[in-house]
């Protein structure tokens, strides 16, 4: 499935697909919204995730990586 929301200055496109042993999704946000990364992962966490992977880019400015992470789940 795949879906795209477009909101004010944010937008948002979502992917999911069945694979072995779950649904992998891959979420893409983009918005200039007074959240944190931490606020994101923390409603991502929610949905219960078995792990989890993230990268944070400076997209107004130059697309640089200003952080990534990952983290599994027992």
């Amino acid at each position: 499935m795949t879906l795209v929301a477009v909101i004010e200055t944010s937008n948002l496109a979502y992917h999911d697909w069945i694979v072995e042993g779950g649904t992998m999704v891959e979420l893409d946000l983009f918005s200039c919204g007074p959240f944190t990364k931490e606020q994101v992962i923390g409603e991502i966490m929610k949905l219960d995730p078995i792990s989890l992977e993230y990268k944070f880019f400076d997209r107004e400015h130059s697309l640089d990586l200003l952080d990534e992470g990952s983290f599994i789940f027992d």
